[in-house]
């Protein structure tokens, strides 16, 4: 797992200042909050491998099963984080327009990243530009898709990439454990039982005519791939506040 060239995330100390939403919550507040979100997923992480080794321990339903749901515990919390983050940097990138119109437009991964590439500054800093900011250097796989064509099944490895990288997969695998009714019906029989891997196989919108999306990572790279996306998104905050204003602002920690 390549890691991004940005700061190792340092509390408060990572993040520029935001400017404030009359009428609503301190984003300090929020800040602190994620502060401590993106330091519990190191006690997920540990509890998911864990878990994983009371499987291997004692290869019973009930240990796969609790195996898979600190997965979906995990996998979950890290797009949690992720959403704010998106939030966080709507806030600093579109402030006199929040003052105009209280809305946070882009609130998670999933509505900036249909959109045409890199025609705001909230994809700029998101996505990265490889010029101001930082772009994701991982190319996070999706093993497979699988196409059901007339009763035949031709399957085609495709890579989460277009230049978002691990924002692309989490926001897929996330959504495959959110909504997909195949996940759940496969949930068992889809964990793989020999390392800790991360699998999920799911339909957009549950229409079984589209294609199966599957995926399968290795645990321990979509935590580092997160950890990454992380330092370098804030990293691309504090760029966008020095170009902007002259000053990141960091927190004091």
């Amino acid at each position: 797992m390549e890691q991004v060239d940005a700061p190792e995330f340092s509390g408060e100390s990572s993040f520029p200042r935001y400017q404030e939403i009359p009428n609503t919550v301190p984003s300090a507040r929020v800040v602190r909050t994620l502060c401590y979100k993106v330091v519990h997923i190191d006690t997920l992480y540990q509890s998911a491998l864990s878990r994983f080794s009371c499987y291997q321990a004692s290869p019973t339903e009930n240990a796969l099963y609790q195996y898979g749901f600190a997965l979906d515990g995990l996998i979950l919390f890290m797009r949690n984080i992720l959403d704010t983050l998106v939030q966080l940097t709507f806030l600093l990138t579109n402030h006199e327009d929040l003052l105009r119109d209280p809305h946070i437009k882009f609130n998670e991964i999933g509505k900036f990243l249909n959109l045409p590439a890199l025609e705001t500054d909230i994809q700029r800093v998101l996505v990265g530009d490889g010029d101001h900011y930082l772009r994701d250097p991982n190319y996070v796989r999706i093993v497979r898709e699988v196409i059901s064509d007339n009763g035949k099944v031709a399957e085609m490895t495709i890579e989460a990439n277009h230049a978002r990288g691990f924002l692309d997969v989490i926001n897929s695998l996330s959504n495959s454990f959110k909504h997909s009714f195949i996940h759940d019906g496969l949930f068992g029989e889809s964990v793989n039982r020999v390392e800790p891997r991360v699998t999920s196989c799911f339909v957009k919108f549950n229409a079984f005519y589209e294609p199966h999306i599957h995926h399968d990572h290795h645990l321990k790279d979509l935590y580092l791939g997160f950890r990454s996306e992380v330092a370098r998104i804030l990293e691309n905050q504090r760029r966008y506040a020095v170009l902007s204003y002259g000053d990141a602002g960091q927190h004091e920690r």
